[in-house]
Order: structure tokens, then sequence, then C-alpha cells
């Protein structure tokens, strides 16, 4: 075909084709071109003209691209269809072919597609080239100015929301020769011009306003394409020269022509505008860019959002392995400074205040994340200073369970504000500068201090119930020890003397509570309660103390009489009969009786000092009632009469003389003195004699002879008995007989 080749350039492609469809693959190529990276350091230029009158030709002359041109031995006929576009061979000036008006290849809808596509290049479009033949100047269709007259009045919708920038409008006047002058034909298309801003419908709000707000307006002729070539391609060059070097005096790209799309949004922006523009709907530029700006944004926000989420991903794993490093919020901020400045670099090209509002989701949405990492390092560093905390405590704390924390208040203070310091400080440190202070760690820093504080009280009980036990060891040595001393040895005074003992064992264990206090920091009131309840607890162990030995008070009560009637000195009692033995059971026995008394009510308190069963005795002063007295003093009595007995028949053994008379002794000698030379002529007998001797000798020695002095005086008193029995009845027996 006549244009295929020139249209198969790689810098080539066509943008919208000629079904009025937009050209998806539009974006590839303007990727492959580099385009997408020039940020805004690019331009857009349309040309609009006649059909087969050169526009192709003009602008590959100017920028030297390959859109397609006329073969004339064709025939006329469209060359351009739809909107092409080209890089060129700047680089930096997109360059669109708009399809010719007027073409009979359209018919009768080639009005609404000329519409469309004009309305599309001024919307894109900072210099627009209306392409238009000398000797069609002066004409309504052939010069486009009935076209011109749409666009200028769509124009003025592109800008009621608000005004961007002012556009360039390019006139290239073809085929001129010097029987017109320039001047003759600037003046009558500049006149054209102002008749056609003059007659167009405007808004109240740009009723009066100048075609100078909105347009620039300049003039390039150039004389016959094909009988003046070379006079020409001299224009030519001379106005690609105004087009593309930026140091010409007469350079056309006005600062006042902003690119305030970024090359890497335009491919959307343009999609966007042609939807538009195809469904006739109102054209609102502000609101199309606003729209590219949210699409764009959207798609940086969501790489840098995925960049971020990368970049914090050694941070957890850090936090998942329990480290805690000190550069923690400092590391955060710097992921959360370097992804906005990821962000704000391509988003600045767009929409201030669209760019902004993402700009401030994504910040938002990093900081969410942030945030829940943050807690979690929160809850971490909450159980690393807990665990600090718990090491330093016990390494303060002594072992030995009977042993106590000196100035334990003041270590746990200094230990509990080291740890709620470390960390305060460590998790302000946590926190992201871009917080902007808003994360607290309060809520944290309570749980912590409630946690320690627990535990701090759960010591301190500990602390106390060591220096009870203490206490509880010295109420042993000084209160119930001397008790029980007393206790075995009751008189008058029994009363008196355990509230002597209770008074200074009070006051000793009251002394050495109230010292061990001071070191844990108890106010006046708890050391009054807990002097309180020592005191109580050294009643209720001497109450304990009493009532067990009320509970065996029988054995105390005959372990009392049998030391007094059975032994004298210590030693046991020899029932001679110069021993007044029922005196001594009377007096005996009433002191026995007179310990149940004592002990039948308790008297510890000093106002019931009196008090006896005569009384009105509360039920629990009474250790033994009535009843059980009289059943004891019964059951005493009982043993203690038997005891008597048994006494008085020993006493009356005993008054049987027992002393031998010294000539039964000499007789002894006398009859016994073949047996004594027998024995001692008897080595076996004689050592036998000589150990019973020796043993005799030692009790002596030692006086211990009373131990076997009993048993020798009963063997000796039965002999005599014996004896006495004997010559008794031989002299009865002569009696008898006589």
């Amino acid at each position: 075909f006549f244009f295929s080749m020139a249209q198969s350039g790689e810098d080539l492609v066509q943008l919208i084709t000629d079904d009025a469809e937009y050209n998806a693959d539009f974006v590839q190529a303007i990727d492959s071109w580099g385009f997408k990276d020039l940020g805004f350091e690019y331009k857009v230029l349309s040309v609009l003209g006649s059909q087969s009158s050169g526009k192709s030709t003009l602008l590959n002359h100017l920028f030297h691209t390959g859109f397609a041109v006329l073969d004339a031995k064709s025939g006329i006929h469209q060359t351009t269809l739809g909107i092409w576009a080209s890089p060129g061979d700047t680089k930096k000036i997109l360059v669109l072919d708009v399809e010719g008006t007027d073409s009979k290849e359209r018919g009768e809808e080639n009005t609404a597609f000329e519409k469309k596509t004009s309305l599309f290049s001024l919307a894109l479009s900072e210099i627009l080239i209306i392409n238009v033949n000398a000797k069609d100047i002066g004409c309504l269709k052939a010069s486009n100015f009935s076209l011109l007259k749409f666009v200028l009045e769509l124009n003025l919708q592109l800008f009621q929301r608000k005004k961007t920038s002012k556009t360039l409008l390019l006139f290239t006047v073809r085929d001129w020769n010097e029987e017109t002058p320039q001047e003759v034909i600037k003046n009558q298309l500049g006149g054209d011009m102002k008749n056609i801003w003059n007659d167009i419908s405007k808004p109240a709000e740009f009723a009066s306003s100048e075609m100078s707000q909105f347009f620039d307006i300049d003039f390039h002729l150039f004389p016959h394409y094909q009988y003046r070539k070379s006079e020409f391609m001299a224009q030519a060059r001379e106005l690609r020269d105004k087009l593309t070097n930026p140091d010409h005096p007469d350079y056309l790209w006005n600062p006042s022509y902003v690119t305030d799309v970024p090359a890497d949004g335009f491919d959307i922006y343009a999609k966007n505008i042609w939807s538009v523009v195809k469904e006739n709907r109102d054209l609102d530029l502000p609101s199309q860019k606003e729209m590219l700006a949210l699409f764009r944004c959207g798609e940086i926000s969501a790489q840098v959002y995925e960049e971020f989420l990368t970049k914090i991903e050694p941070s957890k794993k850090q936090l998942k392995n329990n480290e805690l490093t000190e550069d923690f919020g400092e590391v955060l901020s710097t992921v959360v400074t370097s992804c906005m400045e990821s962000y704000n670099e391509p988003a600045s090209r767009y929409h201030e205040e669209t760019a902004a509002a993402k700009g401030k989701e994504l910040l938002s949405k990093m900081q969410k994340d942030l945030y829940a990492v943050y807690m979690e390092y929160l809850a971490k560093l909450r159980a690393k200073v807990l665990a600090e905390f718990d090491a330093k405590v016990d390494s303060v704390i002594p072992e030995d369970e009977s042993e106590i924390l000196p100035n334990f208040a003041e270590v746990m203070n200094t230990i509990r504000s080291e740890a709620l310091e470390s960390f305060n400080k460590k998790s302000s440190d946590a926190a992201i500068t871009q917080a902007g202070g808003e994360w607290s760690a309060e809520n944290d820093l309570d749980e912590l201090t409630k946690t320690i504080d627990k535990r701090i009280s759960d010591i301190k009980e500990n602390q106390m119930r060591r220096m009870v036990d203490k206490l509880e060891k010295d109420i042993k040595i000084r209160i119930v020890e001397p008790l029980q001393d007393v206790l075995e040895e009751p008189d008058e005074t029994l009363w008196e003397r355990i509230r002597e003992i209770e008074q200074k064992g009070q006051e000793r264990t009251s002394t050495t509570l109230q010292q061990e206090l001071s070191s844990f920091a108890c106010s006046e009131e708890e050391i009054a309660k807990k002097v309180k309840d020592l005191h109580k607890k050294v009643r209720a162990t001497m109450v304990e103390v009493i009532k067990k030995h009320v509970d065996n008070l029988y054995d105390h009560v005959m372990k009392i009489f049998t030391n007094k009637f059975q032994y004298d000195n210590g030693l046991p009692r020899k029932w001679t009969k110069d021993v007044p033995i029922e005196e001594l059971y009377i007096q005996c026995k009433e002191d026995a009786l007179s310990v149940i008394d004592l002990f039948a009510i308790n008297r510890l308190d000093q106002e019931n000092a009196e008090l006896s069963f005569a009384d009105e005795v509360p039920v629990d002063l009474i250790l033994l009632s009535k009843r059980e007295c009289s059943q004891l003093e019964k059951r005493f009595t009982q043993t203690s009469d038997a005891m008597f007995t048994t006494a008085r028949s020993e006493q009356e053994r005993n008054s049987v003389a027992t002393q031998i008379p010294a000539f039964m002794i000499i007789l002894l000698l006398i009859f016994a003195f073949d047996e004594i030379l027998w024995i001692l002529s008897n080595p076996m007998l004689f050592m036998l004699a000589l150990i019973v001797a020796s043993m005799a000798a030692l009790l002596w020695y030692f006086e211990l002879l009373y131990i076997v002095k009993p048993i020798f005086n009963t063997i000796l008193r039965t002999s005599v008995s014996n004896v006495h029995d004997i010559l008794t009845s031989t002299s009865g027996d002569k009696e008898k007989k006589d």
C-alpha cells in the first residue's frame, strides 16, 4: 500500500484508530521510546487541516518523522486515518498527526469525527498547528474556520473550572507567493480569529475575556512545496529551529504553555480524555487531570508500599527472634522517609491536591503497619525489661530462706526505677518520627508498672513471711520455752509469771519487728497493724502452749505429786519410821490439787487475775470445766491413794530391826572359818570374792551404794526374819515339851 512503509517505522504508532478506538498498544510504544522517563520535560504538538493539505509532509520535515504522505500518482484521497503519534528525532516532542478534515470517505459522519479529534488534540497539545492553504483564506470550510469556532467555544469549557495554561495557535500558510504580502495574510487571519472570538458564545464569567487570555497566535508562510521546494525546505528548517532550539530568539515554546501531566501518566490521561470526547460528555480537563493523578498516584503508592513492606521485613524478623535493636525506631523512620521520597518525586508531577491526598493515605497505611510492629516491639520490650527486673531482684534476694534483704524498699525502688526508665527511653526511641508523637506507650508502661509493683508486693510478702518465721523462732526461744518452764513448776504466782513472760516477749518481738519493718518503708499504720498482729500471735502461741499443757494436766499433776511425795531432795525417799507419811501425803496432795485450780481458768489478762468459778466465767476463758476438774481430782486421788498405801507398807517393813548384832558377826566368822579358808585357797572362788569386793568398793567410792543398798537390806531383812521365825518356832516347841 502507498503509505505502509512510512507507517511501519519503529517511532510511529496509531493513537486513535480510524474507527474511533483508543489504541491499547500506544503505552508500549511510548515506553519503548523512553518517553515515560521524561517527567515534565516533554512537549505535545498537533496539526489540524484539510485532507491532503500536506500536514504529514510538513511534520516529517519539521521533526524528521515518518508519517504517511499522499502518493499523488494514486489519486487524491485520505492518507492519515485517525490520529498517529511519533516522538520525531528530538524524542522530547510528541507529534500528533490528525486525520484531515472535509474528507469524502467519512461522509456525513465527518463533522462529528473532526470535532472529536480536534477537541482531543487541543486538550493534549501546547501548540496546535492549523495548516491552511493561502488560496483558502477567507473560505468558511476550506480554511477550517467553522471548526476553529467550535474549538474556541469548547476551549472555554475546558477552562470553566480552572485555567491551567495557554495554547499557541500556529497558522502554517501553504502555497504562499509574494504577490500577497505576509502582513496582509497575517492581518487577515488575525482579523478572522478576532471575529470568530467575538462571535462565539461565551459563559458569563468569560464574557469580557480577551482571546489572548487563552491563546497566542503566530503565523508561518510556506511557498509551494513542488514548484519552490528549496524555499519550502528553507522555511521548514527555520520553523524547525523555532520549535526545537531553545536558544532561538523566537523560540515558540513559551513558559506559559505548561505541561502539567507527567510523561508516565500521559497514556492514561489521553485515554480518559478520548473516552469523554467520544461519549460526547462535557470535558473538564482539571477533572481528568485529577483522575489521572488519582490513578497514577495510586499506582505509585502501591509500588512504594510493596517496597516499604520489603524494607521493614528485616526489622520484623528481628522482632520475631526477640532481637530488640536500639536503632529500631530510627531504622523504620528512615524507611518511611525513603518511601515517601520515592512516592513524592514522581507523584509531584500530578495534580497537587490529589497527589498530596494519596501521599497522606500511603503514609497512613505505612503508619498503621508500623504501629502493629511498634506494639509488638513494646510487648517484647516489656517482657525483656521485666526479665531484667526479675534477674536483678533474684541477684539481691538472699537464697537462704532465713535471711531478709536489708533496706528492702530502697533496693526495690532503685531496681523499679531503672526498669521503668529503661522502658520509657527505649519505647520513645522506637517510635517513628512520622508518627508525630501520636504513638504512646502509656498503656504498656501502665501494664509494666502494675506487673512490677505486683511482683514487688509478692516479694515483699515473701520477705515479710521470712521475717515472721524468724520472729516465730524468736517467740519460741523468748516465750514458749520460758513459758513451758513456768508451767512445769506452777505455784500461786503462775499467771503473774506468765503475764510477765508475755509482756517481755511482746516488747522484744515488737522492737525487732519495728526494726525490720523500717527497711520495708511501711507506714505508721502498717507498722501498728503488724505489731498488733504480732501481739495477737504471741498471745495465741501462749494460749496454745497452755492448752496443750492442760490437755496433759493429769500427767503433770502426777509428776508434781510424785516429785514431792516419793523424792527427797531429788533422791528416792526412804520410808523409815521417822517419816511422817500421812502428813506428807496430805500436804503433797493439796499442793497437787491446787494446780488443777490454777489451770482451770485462763487468767492471762490482769483483770482476770482473781477470776474463779464462783464468778461468771466467759466460756472462752475456761480451760477446764468444773466437771473436768472434778474428774481429774478423782482420778488423781485414786492413783495418789494407791501410792500412799504402798509407801506406808514399805515403811512398816522398814520398821523391823535390820541391824546385825556384833556377837552374830563373831559367831558367823567362827562358824564360817573353814569356809572362808576354803574360798581363799580356791583361786576361782577367791577371784569371784575379789570381784564382788571390788564392785562394792567402786559403788562406795562413787557413792552409788544407795542403788544396791535396798536390795541388800531386803535380803538381809528376809534372812533375819527367817532366822527369827526359826528361833521362835524352836522356842515354842521346847515349851510344849516342858
